[in-house]
């Protein structure tokens, strides 16, 4: 990040924490004004997704009245499959460095004075989430605590934990599956709701375009983090497992990621009639090697 885009998130940090708090006026309709901020990109998405259709079951809309704040990636998905009120899309990039961006986005969500911030994503990004939660100043609000990579020692993370009223302590969570962060950030959010059905027990039909991947194991060993991407080793450790259950095994990932694909490791026990496809985000035909 260049140094000018530092020093404006510097500053409207410092805008943001002696901001004077407003009390929470009731909105003419009654209803219970709910911020879920959700900035992660589209694979964690489709995780939460069933978890977000609870949340909608678990505070109507008859009484509450609920706006998604997301990642532009995914947002057309979240208004065609999810029945919240209202849907407000984010670049994370061009909030970190568009000033005028930032500024309008804060003094938006500071317009709102919702009664309940909900945070949801397990490995929290301070100049993203953290610094919505500031401005949105809810009196109720939920996240994880101290589960970010940028600062490790739990003193340092006070004053970004400030606008949380209340934190789901994370280190038990950790190694779990996003599926199981999800369900404990939803009970923890709406206690006594609903099972969240299993989303991998139905499978949707495939489109026709990818009717030759049905029954195939599909990996993507590519991802947004290097940090938090597995080694390509693993990879071609768990294409081997599949193999030998007699399994195909596809291989996706997007233009910039086929270096990773194609890596020995990953590809080393693929035989010549599994498939390796590079078809995500329309950059490239499916190929088979």
């Amino acid at each position: 990040m260049r140094l000018e885009h530092r020093i404006s998130l510097a500053g409207e940090l410092f805008r943001q924490a002696r901001r004077p708090r407003r009390e929470h006026a009731p909105v003419k309709d009654g209803r219970r004004r709910i911020l879920a901020i959700r900035l992660d990109r589209i694979g964690d998405f489709a995780l939460y997704l069933p978890f977000a259709a609870a949340l909608r079951r678990a505070f109507p809309p008859e009484s509450c009245h609920i706006t998604l704040l997301g990642n532009t990636l995914w947002m057309p998905l979240a208004r065609r499959m999810l029945d919240f009120d209202r849907f407000i899309e984010l670049d994370p990039q061009r909030f970190l460095t568009d000033a005028v961006l930032r500024r309008t986005l804060l003094d938006e969500v500071a317009a709102m004075r919702c009664d309940l911030l909900l945070q949801p994503r397990f490995h929290r990004e301070l100049l993203l989430e953290d610094l919505i939660a500031m401005a949105a100043a809810a009196p109720e609000s939920l996240a994880f605590s101290g589960t970010t990579r940028h600062i490790r020692k739990r003193r340092l993370l006070r004053p970004w934990n400030r606008p949380y009223g209340r934190l789901l302590d994370a280190a038990p969570l950790h190694d779990a599956h996003e599926l199981v962060k999800n369900r404990c950030f939803l009970d923890s959010a709406a206690p006594g709701g609903e099972p969240v059905p299993n989303p991998w027990r139905k499978r949707p039909p495939l489109p026709a375009a990818l009717a030759g991947l049905a029954g195939c194991t599909v990996i993507l060993p590519g991802g947004g983090t290097p940090g938090l991407s597995w080694p390509a080793a693993g990879f071609g450790a768990l294409a081997a497992q599949a193999s030998r259950r007699g399994l195909p095994v596809a291989v996706a990932g997007t233009k910039a990621e086929r270096e990773t694909a194609e890596n020995r490791k990953t590809c080393l026990f693929f035989r010549r009639k599994q498939v390796i496809l590079f078809q995500l985000y329309g950059e490239e035909s499916p190929a088979s090697a």
